[in-house]
This record gives C-alpha cells, sequence and structure tokens, in this order.
C-alpha cells in the first residue's frame, strides 16, 4: 500500500470531501512521500506536515459528526414535542 492509498482510505473513515483545500493538502503530501526523488529531509517534513493536516482533518470530521447528531436530536425533539401536542388536544 502507498502513502497516497493509506490517505485516501483515512479521507474516506474521515468522511471529508476529497475537494476540500486540507484533504487536498494531505493527498498531494501523500504523494510527496511516495515519490523516490523525494529528498530524506523533504520526507521529515512531508511526513509531519501529513500528520498535522490528517489530525486537523479528523477534528473537523468530529466537529462535522457532532453537528449532524445535534441536528437529529434536535429532530426528535422537535417531533416528539409535536406529538404530545397533538395527544394534549383530544
Amino acid at each position: 500500500m502507498t502513502v497516497l492509498e493509506a490517505v485516501q482510505a483515512e479521507l474516506d473513515a474521515i468522511r471529508v470531501e476529497h475537494r476540500s483545500g486540507l484533504a487536498a493538502s494531505a493527498l498531494v503530501l501523500a504523494a510527496q512521500l511516495d515519490d523516490p526523488t523525494t529528498s530524506p529531509t523533504a520526507v521529515g517534513l512531508c511526513s509531519r506536515a501529513l500528520r498535522e493536516t490528517l489530525d486537523r482533518l479528523w477534528d473537523v470530521g468530529r466537529e462535522l459528526t457532532d453537528g449532524d447528531d445535534l441536528s437529529l436530536l434536535a429532530e426528535r425533539r422537535k417531533a416528539r414535542r409535536a406529538n404530545l401536542g397533538a395527544s394534549d388536544l383530544r
């Protein structure tokens, strides 16, 4: 497995669009790490940058998921209140 393939799999797991700026940066960094002509110094810098970028993407993914969960809870609450209101009219 290449670094690029691993990063693509991780982006799928995070559930972020591959077109986002952070995701695109991660893919470019992964491609640099896979390139045999990349210097050892650049490999070290790219590795660190990729790790930091993926950490940020995981944070963004969690924020999006938390928002989805809160939206779902709000919808359930609204439906529950609507049902309570209807039963009070009987």
